[in-house]
């Protein structure tokens, strides 16, 4: 991964802290079950980074299995993936550094609103990408803010989504077979799970969450390129 991966150093970052929400996002976000609270924010500061061209964010449960040099090639000012419990999944995301941006979305943690039944701004719940019915995971931090920022509202950002199946795949052998006979009940939607279900799995790229059920060819490729086992 070295050769990949080069060590640099951080100048001028800014930080989001829980004093830049509003007194009442400040408390739904502390009455959700999410895990980390207001702290699923700070993320947005990689905008303020305008020391570099584009960065590449991924949580720490993830793992590069091989070179993803073609990610800072974009253009695009901010790319992620769909979630399997939510429109969007922020645990890896393409952020092209803009005070701008930055900016706009402190501002938009004191102003705009947020509910658990119309959203962000009144824009609507997005449901899970999977499932249907229920409003998607983390909605009220980071993952909800990022899906309104950038898809629900007007902008003139660029932006654009990424393929999960490779930069960010969370599915094994056994959620695999659960989600098959979910699709198979109709209570599953099949359409962004297919190409993960098509064994394509010598293309991941990223893999996140790994479980002890990774298929064979996953359990492979994070052995060589991490030198640790594939149980956590």
């Amino acid at each position: 991964l070295g050769t990949w991966i080069s060590r640099v150093t951080i100048r001028r970052v800014r930080t989001i802290g829980a004093q830049h929400l509003a007194p009442a996002l400040q408390d739904t976000v502390r009455r959700s079950n999410n895990c980390c609270g207001w702290r699923e924010f700070q993320s947005l500061a990689l905008f303020s980074l305008v020391d570099y061209e584009v960065l590449v964010m991924l949580e720490v449960d993830m793992r590069l299995l091989e070179p993803v040099d073609e990610l800072f090639e974009t253009r695009l000012d901010f790319a992620a993936t769909v979630g399997s419990v939510a429109p969007l999944n922020s645990g890896m995301a393409i952020v092209r550094p803009n005070v701008a941006i930055y900016n706009e979305m402190v501002d938009g943690l004191w102003h705009w609103t947020y509910s658990q039944n119309t959203g962000w701004n009144g824009a609507g719940q997005s449901p899970p990408t999977m499932f249907s019915g229920a409003r998607g995971s983390a909605t009220e931090t980071n993952q909800g803010f990022l899906w309104y920022f950038f898809y629900q509202r007007e902008h003139n950002y660029n932006v654009g989504m990424l393929d999960m199946c490779r930069y960010n795949y969370q599915l094994g052998t056994e959620l695999l077979e659960l989600l098959t006979k979910l699709v198979s009940r109709g209570q599953l939607r099949a359409s962004v799970i297919d190409a993960c279900m098509r064994e394509a799995w010598d293309e991941v790229a990223i893999l996140h969450k790994w479980r002890d059920d990774l298929p064979p060819v996953l359990k492979s490729k994070l052995q060589r390129a991490t030198g640790v086992n594939a149980t956590r």
